[in-house]
């Protein structure tokens, strides 16, 4: 199913979607806390470093898609036009895409970004809210399950999990977590695909891979 390779190089739009609703920014409010406990990765993980930048663990039978980094920015570009939004996805970077081998693509998968911190950005609760506005901004039936902030390897970061129908892909379950390293956003999507799969096989998996994401010094 091609719809399931898609999905991985659409979501990141989220990420590069700032412009779009900070405009809408209100009151400041807060974000419940959730403690992040100890991060043990499992033992079927294997761990990716990526160029002395980041690491991120994920399951042993998951393979990191080296093809399609290249093509996923212009396929978010043709997605964005031929779907009439205005969003500037040239100001993400397109880090890694890794998944479970599914032809033809990957699914369900992960997905590495990061773009320039804009000045509207002040804190985590600005963060969280301009991207969950972003994100329901290109999706259809958006329905938000649960947003918190947390600690993940000593750094501040949000976790934003919600189902929504995109456009020209279909029904996905996402598990996002976004992070400020001095003038960098940073983001981790697990992507799924609700026609294919059911959330709760991959939960305990998809929260592991967010919280063992490492930005390197």
């Amino acid at each position: 199913m091609k719809t399931a390779l898609r999905t991985i190089a659409v979501i990141v739009i989220s990420v590069g979607l700032l412009m779009v609703c900070l405009s809408c920014k209100e009151s400041e409010s807060t974000l419940p806390f959730e403690p992040n406990p100890e991060t043990t990765i499992p033992d079927h993980f294997v761990t990716h470093v990526s160029d002395d930048l980041f690491s991120i663990s994920y399951p042993s039978d998951w393979e990191i898609d080296t093809s399609f980094i290249k093509q996923a920015k212009t396929f978010a570009e043709q997605w964005t036009e031929t779907n009439n939004m205005d969003i500037p996805v040239e100001h993400v970077n397109i880090l890694l895409i890794a998944g479970k081998p599914f032809s033809p693509g990957y699914h369900p998968n992960v997905t590495i970004v990061s773009e320039p911190l804009t000045e509207d950005i002040e804190t985590m609760e600005d963060l969280a809210k301009a991207e969950a506005q972003s994100i329901e901004a290109v999706c259809d039936e958006y329905e938000e399950l649960s947003r918190v902030k947390t600690t993940i390897n000593g750094q501040e970061a949000t976790i934003i999990e919600y189902e929504c129908v995109l456009p020209g892909i279909g029904p996905i379950h996402n598990l996002s977590m976004f992070t400020i390293d001095d003038d960098t956003i940073w983001g981790a999507c697990c992507t799924l695909s609700t026609s294919l799969a059911d959330f709760s096989d991959y939960e305990d998996d998809f929260y592991s891979i967010i919280r063992s994401f490492q930005i390197l010094e």
